[in-house]
């Protein structure tokens, strides 16, 4: 819970759109700024690289409150680009056919034409639709806790994957490869092994992309 309040409040001064951003991604702007080495990011400047496509999606838009502003984003940002992608990719590999019955292009439309109240009521989310089912579903169905498909990465990154971790991430391999900011790193590291911090979300990332690299850029040469 309070690595979720920390991310909420976050960025709480930048106008919603660009919260949103930040809020869905894995590094902020301040994090961007020190994940990298000086000579690498003297050249590519990325503290603010993460907001032009936001920019580009909303070129034209218009939104009547915030709140059709955010879910738009959510569609054309993290439906569209990651949540979809990745269930394709999945149920394609096991020989699965996947629907997704409530993006019916006439379902969303009705959806988005509502106004915020009947979606949203105070920590409320999906009011019309849950009102909707308590027609056929008990109570305790309809408002029962959200609850994601997660895994323990936090504590596979401190366990099982500790010995991967550490050697994929080695401080002498990160000074050779000259991309990142081993201090940065190294300390993301030992904060969470010893349980002061959750940097599952970066780590995670950090991992598998030097996976990749490993595998097909330094493999190659």
């Amino acid at each position: 819970m309070g690595l979720f309040l920390r991310r909420f409040l976050a960025y709480v001064e930048e106008e919603p759109a660009r919260r949103h951003q930040i809020w869905f991604g894995i590094f902020s702007p301040a994090e961007l700024d020190c994940l990298f080495s000086p000579s690498w990011k003297d050249a590519h400047p990325l503290s603010q690289a993460i907001f032009p496509p936001l920019e580009r999606v909303l070129e034209g838009a218009e939104f009547d409150e915030t709140l059709a502003k955010m879910l738009y984003l959510d569609f054309r940002l993290y439906l569209e680009d990651n949540l979809l992608v990745k269930i394709d990719r999945a149920s394609m590999a096991c020989s699965l056919e996947l629907r997704t019955p409530f993006l019916d292009h006439r379902l969303v439309e009705f959806a988005a034409g509502l106004p915020g109240e009947l979606k949203v009521r105070g920590f409320k989310s999906k009011y019309l639709f849950k009102r909707a089912a308590e027609k056929w579903l008990p109570p305790s169905i309809v408002y029962r806790q959200k609850r994601g498909f997660t895994v323990p990465i936090a504590r596979w990154l401190r366990q099982e994957l500790r010995g991967l971790l550490d050697e994929t991430l080695e401080e002498e391999k990160l000074k050779r490869q000259g991309l990142f900011n081993v201090p940065f790193v190294r300390q993301r590291l030992q904060d969470h092994w010893a349980g002061r911090a959750d940097h599952r979300k970066t780590l995670w990332a950090l991992l598998c992309y030097q996976l990749w690299f490993d595998r097909w850029i330094e493999a190659a040469h």
